[in-house]
């Protein structure tokens, strides 16, 4: 017990460094919306602002309801085969029950853990790497800040606090890649059975991940069989054994969901399109190119290391040539080629001022990682200037909130802006929810619902199985024909 302690304290000592960074990263991710709900205008309603943030918010509100499978979290469908598998928002949804936090309140939690964890991978990842911690953590830092300068954009925050992708898909891709990079010379079977798992589970989280994974690890065994390491080689394809086999459920709610003549429609509306036109990606060329000729400044290992991951960038942005099937680039690009180029700049700038300029290689190393909080905490605060004045409005939606959580489950009809909220803290389901077009519905449904500010009846809405109409006053509905059973602050309820 007392040679545990010791080696826990030594660990803590000599990478005390890596852990205070990565609790400063969740800090930051965070601090915007923990500001904000210990502010004046607060009364329940959280800040949002990552893109589909209330999306990813009303899934985990769904399993919350008793729907993990989320086969339609908007209607009142729920026996759906899924388009988009939810292993995330189970994870964190999950997580929440088990601690008694609300699915607000867990997505807060996450924002501080989440890019905690990506950070000690991606440092574990760079100290494989290069040897060096003092490198490790110039990579973490710049692996995980560099985006926001890249993207040019320091309005919509840092990525790493928008749920599910990247903040938990995060994990499983830097978790995957130290692995694979560790397997890499002795690949024992517990690693190899963790790898397949990983790379596996990932699909049901981000089809992204999983692809990328997928590719390194094709890649990896390909390499070995050519170096005749068929040991080492053999291991790596037992790997993707256990992925594809952990995949056979998708694959056939994939089969199931093709069925339902709603499907066309909700697969259009999730981008999921036909095209076999080639993608190239600047970003994956300056990759693969400082990759290639990195090898006297990182070595022959991690040479091609990154080589390989370039190689199966390049590969899974272009599959669409081969399988038609075009999903969009942007995720690749934000969530792991962007990433990845910050980790490898970092690398060879690190070794490069080791070679030929020692004496200013932490003083530079240290003006580019302040340069990079710099910017990162003014994308934090233009975040919460972009959207304080939201959040702040939404608050009139508490009253409602507490008024439907005291009723039994309804369908309800409301405006697009209620119908966003609603979901993410009630059971509610709103067919007038700008992502329920996202899940497979009966056909002419949600056609139906749009329509319905034209004909809004009793007849029209019990059609639709509505049992709640909800009217803000700045709503110019025509509720002669429904009955007012309530009144909220602002808002009238009615009932077929």
């Amino acid at each position: 017990m007392s040679s545990t302690i010791a080696k826990v304290s030594s660990h803590l000592h000599t990478h005390a460094a890596a852990y205070v960074l990565a609790l400063c990263m969740g800090i930051l991710m965070v601090a915007p919306y923990a500001y904000f709900a210990h502010g004046p205008a607060y009364r329940g309603i959280a800040m949002m602002g990552h893109d589909a943030e209330e999306h990813y918010l009303a899934r985990m509100q769904e399993v919350y309801d008793g729907h993990p499978l989320l086969g339609n979290t908007f209607l009142p469908f729920k026996n759906i085969p899924y388009l988009s598998p939810g292993l995330g928002e189970d994870l964190v949804a999950y997580a929440g029950m088990g601690v008694g936090l609300s699915a607000t309140q867990i997505n807060l939690v996450a924002k501080v853990v989440l890019p905690l964890i990506i950070f000690l991978f991606i440092y574990g990842l760079a100290l494989e790497l290069s040897g060096a911690r003092l490198a490790a953590l110039f990579a973490a830092l710049t692996g995980m800040l560099a985006t926001v300068v890249m993207s040019g954009d320091s309005i919509l925050g840092v990525i790493w606090g928008r749920p599910i992708n990247p903040e938990l898909s995060g994990v499983f891709l830097f978790g995957g890649l130290w692995l694979l990079y560790r397997m890499r010379a002795n690949a024992t079977w517990p690693a190899v059975l963790l790898l397949g798992v990983i790379t596996g589970a990932s699909l049901y989280l981000s089809p992204y991940v999983w692809s990328f994974l997928g590719a390194c690890m094709g890649l990896w065994f390909l390499y070995q069989f050519w170096l005749k390491h068929y040991s080492q080689s053999l291991r790596f394809f037992l790997a993707g054994v256990v992925a594809l086999l952990l995949d056979i459920p998708f694959v056939l709610n994939s089969i199931a969901s093709h069925s339902y003549p709603g499907y066309a429609a909700a697969a259009a509306a999730q981008e999921i399109l036909h095209s076999h036109a080639p993608v190239v990606g600047v970003w994956v060329v300056v990759l693969l190119v400082v990759s290639w000729f990195s090898k006297s400044l990182l070595g022959s290992e991690a040479r091609t290391f990154f080589v390989l991951c370039s190689v199966s960038l390049a590969i899974v942005l272009n599959q669409q040539v081969l399988t038609g099937v075009y999903v969009q680039p942007g995720h690749f690009h934000w969530y792991i080629t962007k990433p990845f180029v910050g980790i490898v700049l970092a690398l060879v700038l690190w070794k490069l001022l080791e070679r030929f300029a020692p004496k200013i290689q932490l003083p530079v190393a240290a003006v580019v990682s302040i340069m990079l909080v710099a910017t990162a905490v003014v994308a934090q605060v233009n975040f919460y200037n972009r959207f304080d004045s939201v959040a702040t409005a939404a608050q009139a939606y508490a009253p409602l909130v507490d008024y439907l959580r005291s009723q039994p489950k309804q369908v309800v009809y409301a405006n697009p802006d209620i119908s966003q909220y609603l979901p993410i803290y009630t059971s509610a389901d709103t067919p007038n929810n700008a992502y329920a077009k996202l899940y497979v519905a009966p056909p002419g449904y949600l056609d139906a619902v749009a329509a319905l500010p034209q004909q809004l009846n009793a007849a029209a809405v019990q059609k639709l199985g509505i049992t709640l109409v909800i009217k803000d006053q700045s709503d110019s509905w025509d509720v002669s024909h429904l009955k007012l059973v309530q009144t909220v602050d602002r808002f009238k309820i009615y009932v077929p």
